[in-house]
């Protein structure tokens, strides 16, 4: 569905949350997108340079961006948005509103686990794995 318009699934969540939220600051919309900040810059500019999303500056703190979609996104939406829900309408009818609610519960679960996790650090070489000449 996304690649007809040459979006990745990532860009298709900005795209989706903008269009329901009108618009968003950048930390917001990474984390009502599910995306890391870092991850999220980049696909902001590659959005703003197909002008699917606008970046406008806070008049009150220049330090705040906005991010709304662009007019080319808005006409996406046009043929993207009624697939989406279709596509959304039959896993509703396949798996039931429970099951889904179950899913997305059991994915943020990850989500905020593997966020919050601190790895451990990695093991010391031991002698003998070094010297293996």
């Amino acid at each position: 569905m996304f690649s007809e318009f040459d979006l990745t699934e990532q860009q298709w969540r900005v795209i989706r949350v903008l269009y329901e939220t009108e618009k968003l600051e950048i930390s917001e919309l990474a984390r009502q997108t599910s995306i890391l900040p870092p991850s999220m810059s980049g696909i902001l500019k590659r959005l703003e340079a197909r002008s699917l999303v606008v970046r406008t500056q806070d008049e009150s703190d220049q330090r705040r961006a906005w991010i709304s979609l662009g007019p080319a996104a808005l006409t996406m939406m046009d043929t993207l948005g009624p697939r989406y829900e279709h596509i959304m309408a039959e896993l509703e009818t396949l798996l039931g509103q429970d099951q889904i609610d179950d899913l997305i519960s059991v994915l943020e679960n990850i989500q905020t686990k593997v966020t919050h996790h601190t790895p451990a650090p990695a093991p010391t070489p031991t002698r003998s794995a070094v010297n293996r000449d």
